[in-house]
């Protein structure tokens, strides 16, 4: 037997939120498990993309208490925050199995709540929507679908928001059956529209865009026949079929790791604060200016570590990084043509959680925080301009990082906490390397329970398709498709029928998890209320 189970004494726990979906199923198709396979994913998903950006404390508690529906505390600081709501945003993840799409309407609805806590006022995730109309060129339809992002969140409908653009940028799936999936279809556009008032006619409330989505993002095709290109498959099975259809294609999601070449350059980089009247040249200090913005030393290592947070979020290469009363210095390698969006995203970012830090900190202090209102007149931070000095010189480097690095000895101020900033820091000889970008889905989800021979298209070549053996070979085929999918990190979760699994475990697929990252693997209390035993696999793509 697959030696890797996880045994816990409390497995019951892990389906005690379990729902029971029984509307538009086929007849030869299992209700759907329980959202532990949901609320484990994510979690997961959160978690790799976290420990690799913070300096996160009690990271697994925090998560607990964000999935908590009984305790509606964000227990996140405001970089963090800002951070997840990102990469929720960002999240790609892919049901193979769809049937009634119950799944994919609790992923809708978990990511909904999470979003509920982080943004409650839904400040963030609107601002999401509106960056990514930066990469539109024309701007008539990018001033029309600003409108339209404008619209949609004046609507007084938070959840609206947040499921309109989750189930848009977000969520994808594929269903064999043509009748589970407009079954599907038809349950996420009534989930899609709860929020909005009811109305007699679905149509008169029908919104185009969630109606578009709903036919580009769910697709009848059959996920497993497809071969994968994983080794391990040859081994795994010798009936073939041709390859049917190809997700990366369809959904434009394309699963690959890409090496990009940049022409990157040295920039000595300094801005001031509003209002200090600071000149690049002479530096003069302190400001005169009775509306200068001055910070102090702990305002300042606060500012250091949000914009060390930001570069380590956004990758971004800096050299070195100095925090002053009036001014900032940062030496940056980058192409020229990106400095000025860089530098504004550094500038805006760490003014936008500087500003909800000082907020939260008056809140709690019992003055009282600022209204929704108010936070439109919040107190500028930056000034607008910023000097750009090209370090052409690869002899000049090493005194550029010390005139940065000991700037506050100029002026006479206490250092900063550098070691606060030191892993955000790029060495010169890494500054110019070629960067690597992993593409394709952040979580693809596998029920194969619905996936049967019955539905396979005969193949009087082949009638060895519609035998029991075949179908465990559909699961594998699945197991191996799923991998394909997921970008390096992804996470594929698996419900599995527990005598089928006992096979695919000394099978060839053994050897594909053991190459990969394995979360956990444990036996179902009983999820499909009796008709069979399941088992749930989370892995962790290790490629």
């Amino acid at each position: 037997m697959y030696n890797l189970y996880i045994h816990k004494e409390d497995a019951e726990k892990r389906m005690d939120e379990e729902k029971e979906h029984t509307a538009f199923y086929p007849d030869d198709t299992p209700p759907e498990t329980g959202n532990y396979p949901v609320t484990a994913s994510l979690k997961y998903y959160f978690k790799t993309h976290i420990e690799n950006t913070f300096r996160t404390a009690n990271l697994d508690e925090k998560l607990t208490s964000l999935f908590s529906e009984t305790d509606m505390e964000n227990p996140f600081n405001e970089k963090e925050t800002h951070f997840l709501v990102e990469k929720i945003n960002q999240l790609k993840l892919i049901d193979l199995t769809v049937t009634d799409g119950s799944f994919l309407i609790e992923v809708l609805n978990k990511l909904t709540f999470l979003l509920s806590k982080l943004d409650p006022h839904n400040e963030k995730w609107k601002q999401q929507q509106i960056m990514a109309l930066d990469s539109i060129a024309d701007p008539t339809l990018k001033s029309e679908l600003r409108k339209k992002i404008e619209t949609v969140f004046s609507q007084n409908k938070p959840d609206d928001a947040r499921k309109r653009y989750l189930f848009q940028n977000c969520l994808y799936g594929m269903c064999i059956d043509p009748s589970s999936l407009n079954a599907a279809k038809h349950n996420l556009l009534n989930c899609l529209f709860e929020e909005q008032e009811a109305a007699r006619d679905m149509n008169t409330r029908a919104d185009v865009d969630s109606l578009f989505h709903l036919e580009t993002n769910l697709l009848a095709a059959n996920a497993p026949i497809g071969s994968s290109k994983h080794p391990e498959e040859e081994r795994c099975h010798a009936n073939r079929s041709d390859d049917r259809f190809d997700p990366d294609r369809v959904f434009g999601i394309e699963t690959k790791s890409v090496t990009i070449h940049k022409n990157r350059k040295l920039f000595h980089i300094t801005w001031g604060t509003y209002n200090s009247r600071y000149h690049y040249d002479e530096a003069p200090f302190p400001s005169k200016d009775p509306g200068a913005v001055l910070f102090t030393l702990d305002e300042r290592n606060l500012l250091a570590d949000i914009l060390a947070e930001r570069i380590r979020m956004k990758k971004y290469r800096v050299l070195a990084l100095n925090v002053l009363q009036d001014h900032v210095h940062l030496l940056l390698a980058a192409e020229e043509e990106e400095v000025t969006k860089i530098i504004d995203d550094l500038k805006g970012y760490s003014s936008y959680t500087f500003n909800r830090i000082q907020e939260k900190t008056t809140a709690d202090d019992g003055t009282g925080g600022l209204t929704p209102a108010s936070r439109k007149n919040i107190r500028k931070r930056w000034s607008r301009k910023y000097n750009t000095d090209l370090v052409a010189d690869s002899s000049q480097v090493e005194k550029v990082i010390e005139e940065i690095q000991h700037n506050h000895l100029k002026h006479g101020l206490l250092s900063i906490d550098f070691e606060v900033i030191s892993s955000a820091l790029t060495p010169y000889k890494q500054a110019f390397e070629p960067e690597t970008i992993s593409t394709g889905f952040d979580i693809v989800f596998g029920n194969l329970h619905c996936v049967s021979t019955k539905k396979v298209p005969k193949d009087e070549k082949n009638p060895s398709m519609q035998s029991p053996e075949f179908a465990e070979e559909l699961y594998a085929r699945l197991i191996f498709k799923g991998f394909d999918l997921l970008k390096s990190d992804g996470i594929l979760a698996l419900l599995i029928p527990k005598s089928s699994w006992e096979n695919l475990a000394e099978s060839a697929v053994n050897a594909l998890l053991r190459k990969n990252n394995i979360l956990e693997i444990f036996d179902a209390p009983s999820p499909f209320a009796g008709i069979v035993d399941t088992v749930v696999a989370l892995i962790q793509k290790r490629e």
